[in-house]
């Protein structure tokens, strides 16, 4: 089974022991509630290859900064905070 970083279910697959599990819906996406920060999605919490068992796979995502904000805010000197 493999589950969006919030629980929610994305796609069920059924493989034959040994075999790779295959994720082939959309892309999982979280959404930001920061506009100076988007999420990319990485991949997922575990191997997905030799699957012997029933296997659950969570979507792992990296906060990223939205340089395009940031450069916004900061023209406008409003709101804006140092990034390193």
């Amino acid at each position: 089974t493999f589950l969006n970083e919030d629980g929610t279910k994305l796609q069920e697959v059924k493989v034959n022991p040994g075999e790779t599990a295959v994720y082939t819906a959309a892309t999982p996406v979280k959404q930001s509630t920061d506009s100076d920060f988007y999420y990319e999605f990485t991949g997922w919490n575990t191997t997905l290859t030799n699957i012997q068992k029933n296997t659950t796979a969570t979507a792992v995502f990296k906060s990223k900064i939205n340089s395009t904000a940031v450069r916004t805010k900061y023209t406008n000197e409003t709101n804006y905070r140092m990034c390193s």
